[in-house]
């Protein structure tokens, strides 16, 4: 893998979950342009910023759902989040997986 400089991308909770139902579709054209939007951000070194409130929003449906999103999100090679504004002992971070 080639070292880029990385791109920082916060997504809107509604792409996410379109961005989830593009990949879980039953549409094989929809799942394919998935795999390419996917394949793009890994060879371009975009990473996903992820927000507290992208996650409650996220989870906030009926738990078969909410499981699946949460391992949709688990799925994503690089995931950011940003550090806690103010004096919370909460980082920020780039965990891989």
């Amino acid at each position: 893998m080639k070292l880029n400089r990385p791109t920082f991308v916060a997504l809107d909770t509604a792409q996410l979950g379109n961005w989830y139902g593009d990949r879980s579709a039953t549409d094989p054209a929809r799942r394919d342009q998935c795999r390419r939007f996917e394949a793009h951000l890994a060879d371009s070194g975009t990473v996903i910023v992820l927000t507290l409130h992208h996650l409650i929003e996220l989870l906030g449906v009926k738990r078969p759902l909410a499981e699946a999103r949460f391992n949709f999100i688990a799925s994503f090679p690089l995931i950011a989040w940003q550090k806690a504004f103010g004096t919370s002992g909460l980082r920020g971070g780039v965990p891989t997986s």
